[in-house]
């Protein structure tokens, strides 16, 4: 179970480089492609999740996962997970339970994001 092992490092590595707005760290896991849609439903590519760390529009105090699946479907992947999430949002502090949907695709360079959602966690 390699792969599995490499997307977990991965998602590890994806929460440290948003929790510390690590440019370098987040553009290397980041596919060019990515498309995530935010909880509110509006939809960011590469450059705007970038640029949302670079301004400070987002400042992620606490990212602790819960309840994490990996599913590998040959080159691509499927990651579900909880977070207790905290930080600030243009300016609002929030914090609560979030669910994480994200696709992975595993390129020359590695496991990258490629899309995803994040939505309000019920439970």
């Amino acid at each position: 179970m390699p792969d599995v092992h490499d997307l977990a490092a991965a998602e590890a590595a994806l929460r440290h480089a948003m929790l510390t707005s690590d440019l370098a760290e987040l553009d290397a896991l980041i596919h060019p492609a990515l498309l995530f849609v935010l909880a509110d439903g509006t939809a960011v590519d590469k450059q705007a999740d970038l640029d949302a760390h670079r301004s400070a529009m987002v400042r992620m105090t606490k990212l602790d996962p819960s309840g994490q699946t990996i599913e590998v479907h040959g080159s691509a992947a499927v990651v579900t997970v909880v977070m207790a999430a905290a930080g600030m949002f243009g300016g609002v502090e929030f914090e609560g339970n979030f669910r994480y949907l994200r696709f992975w695709s595993k390129t020359d360079v590695g496991w990258r994001v490629v899309g995803g959602s994040v939505s309000v966690a019920s439970n």
